[in-house]
């Protein structure tokens, strides 16, 4: 693959790698190195390559924006809605003109255990979802 070249457009003589080719060829070598070193450190005998990439999230994400129908940008209070209706299983169909396959494990990677002990700091500002009636109130923290 290394090897693979083509002529500039320029029409210069001068050989030069297509940026997909480099991304190829970076994607590999930082495979490799991967396997070095969860071999070394966590003697992994092989990795499943086709985990390591975003399809779970956009499926997921693909998913929250067709549970609203006609309306594909939820506000933060619907996402959250939605959110919670594909956890416990409800409009759990991939989209038909998704443009990602669609994987039985996807909606797995997310589970109420994660959303509800969320490792990440808190923003300094950030809205708040009341759970009754997922009214909207502003809560802005006195930190700067």
């Amino acid at each position: 693959m290394s090897e693979i070249r083509f002529l500039t457009p320029k029409g210069n003589k001068k050989k030069a790698l297509l940026p997909c080719q480099e991304g190829f060829l970076m994607s590999i070598n930082a495979l490799r190195g991967l396997k070095i070193f969860l071999l070394e450190k966590y003697d992994v005998k092989y990795i499943l390559s086709s985990r390591l990439n975003q399809d779970c999230l956009e499926n997921l994400f693909s998913r929250i924006r067709s549970a609203g129908g006609s309306n594909p940008h939820p506000t933060p209070p619907e996402f959250r809605f939605r959110l919670r209706l594909l956890i416990l299983g409800s409009k759990t169909r991939a989209p038909k003109n998704a443009n990602t396959e669609e994987d039985q494990d996807d909606i797995n990677y997310i589970s109420a255990d994660l959303l509800r002990n969320n490792p990440f700091p808190k923003p300094l500002s950030e809205l708040q979802i009341n759970d009754e009636n997922l009214e909207e109130t502003q809560k802005v923290s006195q930190e700067y």
